[in-house]
């Protein structure tokens, strides 16, 4: 690339440099051989799951390395959680352990997303990810462990939008997030969508320019109006209001 006819030099990389260079390669490609042998052999242990977070913190658009990672959590969603001994407690108390241990499980795994979503906000796979162990708490807790999990998302979403207003997956997942706080209590149905609208005609308001909150803006101004009950010439006079 020229600058005004002149060709930009380029740093001269040293030999230290580029050996450097080789050996991250070297080590990265030993790192991705080691999860697939292990991926083979069907082998779900912490050791495992530790390089596949090794793996995936270097490289998180692996896709094939996620789904090998959501298996594993699903082998110890099954396990028993550890020193636990069912003959010796009631079967209550071991469920609950037992839901204890999947919680911390998936609040580990929600926490590690975190920081790779920070540096990585446009990565569908860390979304989809992000997404499936919601979608495991609602699947295996109890309600007053699973709920607040949803509920801490539209605060981890109003971050990331922060940090990037348009960002398409960002605006999606939330819209996913707020649909399905309505469906697990259909009674804040009217405060969730409300609330979605403000959000997305205060992100109007901050950058006019801003497409997905443009979008996001129609998409609960519908709903708001159905929430509302509101009739014609409501209707009428909201749309014109812009």
């Amino acid at each position: 690339m020229t600058s005004h006819g002149a060709p930009r030099a380029r740093p001269a990389r040293t030999e230290q440099a580029r050996a450097k260079e080789l050996a991250r390669i070297e080590e990265y490609r030993a790192l991705v051989s080691l999860v697939r042998t292990k991926m083979a052999e069907k082998e779900y242990t912490p050791t495992v799951f530790a390089l596949t977070t090794k793996l995936l913190t270097q490289n998180p658009e692996y896709y094939t390395i996620w789904n090998y990672r959501r298996r594993i959590l699903l082998h110890n969603f099954l396990l028993p959680p550890p020193d636990s001994d069912p003959s010796s407690t009631s079967p209550d108390n071991h469920l609950q352990q037992h839901q204890s241990t999947i919680h911390t499980l998936l609040t580990t795994d929600l926490a590690f997303l975190i920081s790779l979503l920070l540096t990585h906000p446009k990565a569908y796979t860390l979304w989809t990810h992000r997404l499936w162990l919601l979608q495991q708490s609602l699947r295996l807790l109890p309600v007053h462990l699973s709920h607040p999990l949803w509920r801490a998302e539209l605060a981890l979403c109003n971050k990331l939008l922060v940090k990037d207003p348009r960002n398409f997956h960002g605006w999606r997942y939330r819209r996913f997030v707020a649909g399905e706080l309505i469906k697990i209590d259909s009674d804040k149905e009217k405060e969730v969508v409300e609330g979605e609208f403000q959000y997305a005609n205060r992100m109007v308001e901050a950058n006019l320019s801003n497409f997905s909150a443009w979008h996001a803006r129609a998409l609960w101004g519908v709903r708001v109006l159905e929430v509302r009950g509101t009739g014609a010439e409501e209707r009428l006079k909201f749309f014109e209001d812009g």
